[in-house]
């Protein structure tokens, strides 16, 4: 199979031999996609807990002391500054 790529008029001819370079290809995506995950893939992980921690419990917290003292919590002034 050949492929033509033009770059600026030039032509750029690359030619696969094999499926081997495809098997090759696709084992350095795979390898790089798990050591960027790994926490997810091998440790069990969720990644959505820890938006829940950082995010939702805060501006929950922040709602209901809002509401305690008799204000409507319309944005969180703590957050992304204010």
């Amino acid at each position: 199979m050949k492929i033509t790529i033009f770059i600026k008029n030039t032509a750029l001819r690359i030619q696969r031999n094999s499926k081997a370079q495809d098997y090759l290809a696709c084992a350095v995506i795979l390898l790089l996609t798990l050591a960027f995950w790994n926490e997810i893939a091998f440790m069990g992980s969720i990644p959505i807990l820890r938006d829940i921690n950082g995010e939702l419990i805060p501006w929950r917290i922040y709602a209901r002391q809002s509401v305690l003292q008799g204000e409507i919590p319309l944005w969180n002034p703590y957050s992304h500054f204010g």
